[in-house]
């Protein structure tokens, strides 16, 4: 189907994903075609998937896997749903859009430009500090060498190019995705024109405890080393023109723009089953 193909790809967060999808098509217009990748095959998560897509009054494919294929194997079965598509976007079940911000129209024009592969949008919180909504940046598009996996876009033939995804990985499929993307000659760009709330490490801290999770994520990352020969996350290109620390590490910045928490409390404020985030 040509247009724009999203994939929520789901794994044990049957309420969060009604969240997901709900705010998807509530607060956002664009999308041509929506895809569950349910990657639990259990019979009981099955049921519960179906159930909460059924609430949504859009139509919905739900894609259900045999086994856990990963966010990356996720994000494959999505794109193997998907051909045709101009954009396709993988996007977590622990994502939710906020109203305020022209999201698809504005990702798909700056994912449009020839020299542009993956781009994210920004977010409430989370590990990359340029792609923090707060954070003021005085520029509307900033190229980087890495974005958060919790909602990559890009155009399709871009997809191809960089895909399909290693599903041999433990974790940062975004990582392994944006040297991909790079090493083809294309741009990583965060759109700092829009902005979603995203909860999180959803699934993984119920799989994991802290100890095995900063275990995991230090196994991915050597795997991505070892595959790409360079760690995108510690690359001094990474936040060209900006401060870092002597370890490499990007500067704490504390410069924020309240009405983005704002419009974010709003938002949750319509979904009463689950508490107002409070900055």
């Amino acid at each position: 189907m040509p247009g724009l193909s999203v994939a929520v790809i789901t794994y044990m967060n049957s309420g969060l994903l009604y969240r997901c999808l709900s705010s998807l098509v509530c607060y956002t217009r664009g999308v041509d075609r929506i895809l569950v990748v349910n990657n639990n095959p259990g019979e009981v998560d099955r049921r519960a998937v179906d159930l909460e897509v059924a609430k949504i009054p859009w139509p919905v494919e739900v894609l259900h896997q045999k086994y856990n294929r990963r966010a990356s194997g996720g994000i494959n079965a999505g794109l193997e749903a998907s051909i045709g598509a101009d954009y396709f976007c993988a996007v977590s079940d622990d994502v939710m859009f906020v109203p305020g911000n022209p999201f698809w129209p504005s990702m798909k024009m700056i994912a449009s430009v020839s020299e542009v592969g993956l781009v994210g949008p920004t977010i409430d919180r989370g590990s990359s500090p340029l792609q923090l909504a707060a954070t003021v940046i005085p520029s509307e598009f900033l190229q980087t060498n890495y974005i958060m996996g919790m909602l990559l876009f890009a155009r399709k033939g871009v997809w191809d190019q960089i895909t399909p995804c290693d599903e041999t990985l433990e974790g940062t499929e975004e990582a392994d995705l944006c040297l991909s993307c790079m090493a083809r000659g294309y741009k990583v760009i965060i759109n700092r024109q829009v902005y979603i709330y995203h909860e999180g490490a959803a699934t993984m801290r119920k799989l994991y405890n802290h100890e095995e999770y900063q275990a995991r994520g230090l196994r991915a990352g050597e795997q991505v080393i070892a595959k790409h020969g360079e760690d995108v996350f510690f690359n001094p290109s990474s936040l060209s023109g900006f401060p870092r620390l002597p370890s490499g590490e990007p500067a704490p910045m504390t410069r924020v723009d309240p009405s983005r928490r704002t419009a974010m409390h709003i938002a949750l404020s319509y979904f009463p089953q689950y508490p107002v985030w409070v900055a």
